[in-house]
């Protein structure tokens, strides 16, 4: 299921492709959360160390334009366009993963 995620994991963290044509989907396993709904994308990346990750989204266009925000660990950032790519960074601790919510 992750190949249809368009899961790439790199040494900084990770990108997601997701383009399932299904109104809501979600996925879990140890390294990574994702939750697909009809307010937005959701998840947690709990890689085995802690640290700062850098994760990027390439959203299908008929997203990309209707979100307006990403929250990561709880704090709200605006989206300053309506690019089909959205990136940040956020930290993970052990115990205390990486999420993140787009809406």
């Amino acid at each position: 299921r992750s190949k249809l995620l368009g899961l790439e994991f790199h040494e900084k963290g990770v990108k997601l492709k997701p383009d399932l044509p299904l109104p809501e989907y979600d996925f879990a396993s140890l390294l990574l959360g994702f939750k697909k709904s009809k307010d937005g994308y959701s998840g947690w990346y709990a890689p085995a160390t802690a640290g700062d990750w850098d994760i990027e989204f390439r959203l299908p266009n008929s997203d990309a334009a209707r979100f307006r925000q990403v929250r990561i660990n709880g704090s709200a950032q605006a989206l300053a366009y309506s690019s089909p790519v959205i990136r940040f960074t956020g930290e993970s601790r052990l115990g205390a993963p990486l999420r993140w919510e787009i809406s």
